[in-house]
């Protein structure tokens, strides 16, 4: 899976482009300073970049945004017997961004305590992902999210 991801990156040149404000020159926004000839390429969360104005790589003419992160996760199939997902970053299609990363939380199936279940139960809750699109995340598609909270359900 990782080595997909990297794959990608790694064949950046034939499939990127720029997208967006370019703020190359001094000094950024947490201390941190870019090359002056703005010859470099990094992965920050979108968020990150929406937040400090950085240019952003179109893949195949399509930009970060949050509905073509979720087209990607949306094709994602899932392995074994839990929610983990299998994303398939070379061969995104129909609008999707391939360069995604799902956050995602471990928990035992037996034993997990009420906090635990809570917090997970209000994450994958409709006012928990409104709370994740304030605070800058692509919420969960509807499918995947449906799927989560009726795991969640099942925690013991």
């Amino acid at each position: 899976m990782r080595s997909e991801f990297l794959a990608i990156l790694q064949t950046a040149g034939k499939r990127l482009a720029a997208h967006g404000r370019n703020r190359l020159e001094g000094q950024q926004p947490g201390g941190r300073r870019d090359r002056p000839d703005g010859r470099a390429i990094g992965y920050v969360e979108a968020f990150c970049a929406r937040a400090d104005e950085l240019t952003t790589a179109l893949v195949d003419g399509v930009a970060p945004a949050d509905a073509a992160a979720a087209r990607t996760v949306e094709q994602a199939m899932f392995t074994g017997t839990d929610l983990r997902l299998e994303l398939d970053y070379r061969n995104a299609y129909g609008g999707a961004y391939p360069m995604v990363q799902v956050t995602h939380e471990v928990v035992c199936w037996a034993g997990t305590r009420e906090p635990a279940r809570g917090l997970l139960a209000y994450a994958s809750s409709e006012a928990g992902q409104a709370a994740a699109v304030r605070a800058g995340y692509a919420p969960l598609p509807a499918a995947l999210r449906a799927r989560v909270a009726e795991a969640v359900a099942a925690l013991g």
